[in-house]
């Protein structure tokens, strides 16, 4: 019997949905600001065990770092997900990447280290968002585009609610390593979503 190579995909119809992919992207969001936030109440304390001192301004330009990574990757990555249409792999690739940066901040030995991990995670984070919102809005009928970013936005404010109390919940309960490992597993039940190809 002749192989048919026009059997669909094990779940397309579903897996393409507009409504499945809102809540994948509304999940990628909210996993980004929980990384993000949940760390914030942990700095200082790592800092002063590394011995610094001046711990509110390294804080501060930690955060910075962040931002810095975002402003400078934003604008190359919207134009790389413009050229192509294959959305799924920079997404995946994005939540992989925020998983690198926060064992790499979390067994960071220096400030440089950790710099440079809050830039790569700013990195990462404009491919979440950009790649992500990019992907609703393709596959979203136009009337509904508004509605649907609304909706998945909501990861915004979910993230930011949650991350920073758990993050030192977690710290107080289980030491330094315990936000970023939690934040590391959260981005890894995302980074393979059962996307269809878009």
């Amino acid at each position: 019997m002749p192989f048919s190579s026009n059997k669909k995909p094990w779940g397309l119809r579903w897996r393409s949905s507009v409504w499945f992919i809102t809540t994948v992207v509304g999940f990628g969001i909210t996993t980004d600001l929980l990384v993000y936030s949940m760390i914030i109440p942990v700095l200082p304390f790592q800092l002063e065990r590394l011995k610094f001192r001046e711990v509110s301004s390294l804080t501060g330009w930690l955060l910075c770092a962040y931002s810095g990574g975002l402003v400078l990757s934003t604008i190359p990555i919207a134009m790389h997900s413009e050229r192509y249409s294959m959305r799924r792999t920079p997404l995946i690739i994005g939540l992989i990447a925020l998983i690198g940066s926060q064992v790499m901040f979390m067994e960071a030995p220096n400030y440089a280290v950790m710099a440079v991990a809050r830039v790569l995670q700013g990195i990462s984070s404009s491919m979440v968002w950009i790649v992500g919102l990019a992907l609703l809005c393709d596959t979203t009928p136009e009337k509904n585009v508004g509605r649907q970013l609304g909706i998945a936005m909501t990861g915004l404010s979910v993230g930011l609610l949650v991350g920073s109390p758990a993050g030192g919940a977690l710290y107080t309960r289980f030491g330094f390593r315990a936000p970023f490992i939690f934040g590391e597993i959260c981005a890894g039940r995302r980074s393979s979503p059962p996307l269809s190809s878009h």
